[in-house]
């Protein structure tokens, strides 16, 4: 799959991961795009994720050429604004491109819906306390309650029904989608991932956003990676939380290719059995 950023200044829509707002992007920087992050509408019963995506497109000037960039459920729902609007890039960060990539706990739960057992306002707390399912870490706890509190009226119960019910099997048009391999909740063995971030969680939108920053550089700059190409970062990120104690993280991106990962193992061999066969020419003589 083709994937490339813009050279020259476009608008880029944000949309957030459920239960949290704009602030999920206050690390992301996209050279010579300007990002716009998009409300969420108040969402209705009975709403199919389908329907809810179009509550969106008011929001977008489509008058102009524009990108859209989703994580987590936000990812989903720039899945299914693919199919109405016209986008020039859908780029997809720790999310499910349709129903078949979500996991097995999540997919279930259309024929046991035991998130029904639950009021809202407990699932608000469950969804707090298992922020570390999510990757936050404690630094982060404050901002991520507030981010849950500021959701619409019954937003976090009707979000999780779209998700269970979602029906959507068709792949969304001019996509990249970018994955971490240590990701908690959208598991990274389930997705089909066009690069992949060597240690990044759900929430690497926040601990791996100078990677992201740079694989989106490197994008925008090349247009295509090389196949297979690993591009190796040792980064220092500056205090995400707390500015005065710095964090070393050695981490990489990686451009997925499944079919070069199929053939090393036979190519190892190849070079494997070439080389035992010199050695024993070399000792007959």
């Amino acid at each position: 799959m083709n994937a490339y950023i813009c050279k020259e200044m476009k608008t880029i829509y944000a949309i957030p991961g459920l239960g949290t707002t704009g602030k999920l992007f206050e690390f992301m920087r996209i050279a010579n795009c300007e990002v716009k992050i998009l409300q969420w509408p108040q969402p209705e019963s009975g709403m199919t994720l389908e329907q809810y995506a179009k509550l969106f497109v008011q929001q977008i000037d489509t008058s102009k050429p524009f990108s859209l960039l989703g994580v987590s459920f936000g990812g989903m729902i720039c899945s299914e604004l693919s199919h109405v609007l016209n986008a020039e890039k859908v780029i997809l960060i720790s999310s499910c491109k349709n129903k078949t990539e979500l996991p097995w706990i999540i997919r279930f739960q259309k024929y046991i819906p035991m998130y029904k057992w639950f009021s809202e306002n407990l699932l608000r707390r469950f969804a707090f306390n298992s922020r570390w399912i999510l990757g936050f870490e404690k630094e982060y706890k404050a901002a991520f309650e507030e981010m849950i509190n500021a959701m619409p009226k019954n937003y976090v119960s009707l979000s999780i029904g779209m998700i269970v019910n979602w029906t959507n099997t068709k792949m969304p048009r001019n996509c990249i989608h970018i994955q971490g391999k240590k990701d908690n909740l959208l598991l990274y063995k389930n997705v089909k991932a066009d690069y992949s971030i060597e240690n990044g969680g759900h929430a690497m939108i926040i601990y791996q956003a100078k990677e992201m920053n740079e694989l989106l550089r490197e994008l925008r700059e090349h247009e295509t990676l090389p196949e297979g190409q690993i591009i190796s970062i040792s980064i220092i990120c500056f205090g995400l939380i707390n500015p005065v104690t710095p964090s070393l993280r050695d981490t990489s991106f990686k451009k997925e290719d499944k079919t070069k990962e199929q053939e090393l193992p036979l190519a190892a061999g190849a070079a494997a059995a070439e080389a035992a066969t010199a050695k024993a020419t070399k000792a007959a003589t």
